[in-house]
């Protein structure tokens, strides 16, 4: 992989997988600390990944190394905005939408 990646947005599906400790996720991953870029998940990616089989620890331990970002007012709103713009809605597309953009500097 070349270039500069400075954030990287974890989804339910990517989240899982580090959780789950899948061996392409962790090495994608690897690359991804090399380059220096932040990890980053969604208040509501926690809730979607959380459920009776997941490893708590494994979980604790993933959530300390990523920044949380809430799911404010205006996120959900932009949300909508995005979702409409596609022409998509339902909770199938919500939380992923939820995600958070990287502000430019």
């Amino acid at each position: 992989m070349s270039g500069h990646i400075e954030t990287v947005v974890l989804d339910s599906e990517g989240l899982s997988a580090w959780v789950a400790q899948d061996r392409k996720v962790l090495a994608l991953f690897q690359v991804f600390h090399d380059m220096g870029a932040d990890l980053v998940v969604s208040a509501n990616t926690i809730v979607e990944v959380s459920h009776a089989r997941v490893n708590l620890a494994r979980l604790q331990w993933a959530l300390s190394r990523v920044k949380v970002e809430p799911v404010t007012e205006a996120a959900a709103k932009a949300a909508a905005q995005l979702l409409k713009g596609a022409g998509l809605h339902g909770h199938k597309y919500a939380v992923d939408a939820t995600v958070p953009l990287p502000v430019p500097a």
